[in-house]
């Protein structure tokens, strides 16, 4: 066979086959676009995440804080496990002393003033139906002491004995929680030294153990992490000592202004004001000093 027809034979097979590949091609490059446009497994997850990119964080940031809290205490020892058993234990405390105060009305002092206004001014009728009618300590002790002074029966310093008595007991009730308050107030940052001192000497240890191989970053990452439960024992003691100063002066006042009313019941005004509320009753008989008593007829 001629090599000539042969090389003509395969030229003229290349051109009748090249034109059916390139329909081939042409009609491949839609379909990948179409498949590539249509597929949301590729372009919808991104896009989506695209758009909520900081919903996640956002969601994640408490889980975050509780983490790194979560992580503080673990670095700093038992020491800070017990501080943050302290600082629940004083949140507990000072909201029972808060309920205490609203539930026996330590600031509900208006309407006892008003009663004993009143009573000075000789309305005791009506002094009683405004103590009655409202709620608190004060106004309590001032319609305990209105009621039993209309009683003739009982002398006027028994009557201010137990009012004042009624003063003391509810201001020592008041009182009472304040003594663990303190002791959390004093244990917090001695704790927090205590658990200083621990951490330090770890460090040094750590610091002795590396040898030859000694890094400063040993020292001063034991040292961050030593000075964490001084930091978390002051943070406990700080509000805890301002809590005890409030309810330390809120007692106070409220015992002076119970003393006060009781006064104004039993006690003359000076420079001529009125009478006192609550007094002794007139005797029948009054005798003069050093003269002897009748003696009735017929003895």
């Amino acid at each position: 066979m001629d090599p000539t027809s042969n090389a003509s034979a395969d030229e003229t097979s290349s051109e009748v086959t090249e034109p059916a590949a390139a329909p081939a091609t042409a009609l491949e490059a839609p379909a990948a676009d179409a498949s590539a446009a249509a597929d949301p497994a590729t372009d919808g997850p991104a896009a989506a995440e695209a758009v909520t990119d900081g919903l996640p964080e956002v969601a994640a940031a408490p889980l975050d804080g509780l983490k790194s809290l979560l992580a503080l205490m673990d670095a700093g020892g038992p020491v800070m496990y017990v501080l943050a058993v302290l600082s629940v234990v004083m949140v507990a405390a000072v909201l029972l002393k808060l309920a205490q105060f609203v539930r026996v009305g330590v600031w509900r002092r208006s309407a006892a003033e008003r009663a004993v206004a009143l009573a000075r001014g000789g309305r005791t009728d009506a002094a009683i139906v405004v103590a009655g009618s409202a709620r608190g300590i004060a106004v309590r002790i001032v319609l305990a002491a209105l009621c039993a002074g209309r009683r003739r029966d009982i002398a006027a310093e028994d009557i201010r004995d137990e009012a004042l008595r009624m003063a003391d007991e509810t201001t020592g009730r008041l009182r009472s929680g304040v003594r663990l308050l303190e002791v959390i107030a004093s244990l917090a940052p001695l704790l927090g030294l205590f658990g200083t001192v621990l951490g330090m000497i770890e460090a040094f240890q750590n610091l002795e153990a590396a040898g030859a191989r000694r890094d400063p970053s040993i020292l001063s990452g034991g040292i961050w992490v030593a000075l964490l439960t001084t930091a978390a024992g002051l943070a406990v003691a700080m509000p805890t000592v301002v809590v005890v100063n409030f309810i330390d002066r809120t007692v106070e006042r409220l015992a002076d202004d119970l003393d006060n009313l009781v006064a104004q019941l039993f006690n003359r005004e000076i420079a001529g004001g009125p009478a006192a509320v609550i007094s002794q009753p007139e005797p029948s008989h009054v005798h003069a000093v050093g003269q002897p008593h009748p003696v009735p007829a017929g003895e």
